[in-house]
């Protein structure tokens, strides 16, 4: 599991406080605005190889109306608003390598690393390195394996279903056979409602969705959130 810094004070942090007023919003949702973005943020290069920590790029205000129950465009405000206040730049989180935002200073790497060493944990940090190229090979072996066993109806595009596991892959959640039978029976029941499957395919690629869902209407997701319903 990836982790990122939280830091100390920030949930009483006055800049905040300003954006609430500002927006217009409760405070609540700014915070809660302000965590949906340090977790873009820190996954930012699982779905761009271009993208670098601390961008934002991918943060659709839209979808988090959906998904923290907020009204049509409090979450682009809040955005607005800390854009104003200088949090975020070219959507990017200001200062992202300053704990402010949650990730480690140089310094305080530097620190670490020197207490690391005085430990002697070098030696068992190479060998839990180690063990994770091993993992990542048994791993790669098995989706491989998976792949090869697999292969979806017809008229499922082949090119977008790839694209599809490898996502999962990428984001660790590989699907095994019984969760691509839900998934297609999924796909199945959008393209019977009219949802073309390609592009139900390619919406969640582009969002990192562990999911199909509805095609969007309006920037909406139709009441769905990012939660898998098959593995």
């Amino acid at each position: 599991m990836d982790w990122f810094r939280w830091w100390h004070g920030t949930v009483t942090d006055p800049k905040f406080q300003w954006v609430a007023r500002k927006s217009g919003q409760p405070l609540a949702a700014v915070i809660a605005v302000w965590a949906a973005l340090l977790e873009c943020a820190s996954t930012a290069t699982q779905c761009n190889a271009d993208a670098t920590r601390g961008n934002v790029a991918s943060f659709d205000c839209n979808d988090w109306d959906v998904a923290l129950n907020l009204e049509d465009g409090s979450v682009l405000k809040i955005f607005s608003a800390m854009e104003q206040k200088q949090l975020i730049e070219e959507k990017q989180i200001v200062a992202w390598d300053n704990p402010n935002t949650g990730a480690l200073s140089s310094t305080d790497r530097s620190r670490l690393r020197r207490e690391r060493l005085k430990r002697g944990a070098t030696d068992a940090t190479e060998m839990q390195r180690d063990a994770t190229v091993g993992n990542d090979r048994l791993d790669k072996s098995r989706e491989d394996k998976n792949n090869s066993a697999f292969a979806p109806p017809e008229w499922v595009p082949g090119d977008a279903w790839k694209d599809f596991e490898q996502m999962r892959a990428k984001r660790k959640k590989p699907l095994t056979d019984r969760a691509r039978s839900l998934a297609v029976k999924e796909l199945e029941k959008l393209r019977d409602g009219g949802n073309d499957p390609r592009a139900v395919i390619e919406q969640s690629v582009l969002h990192c969705w562990d999911s199909f869902y509805e095609l969007k209407s309006n920037g909406r997701m139709n009441g769905h959130g990012d939660s898998s319903i098959f593995g």
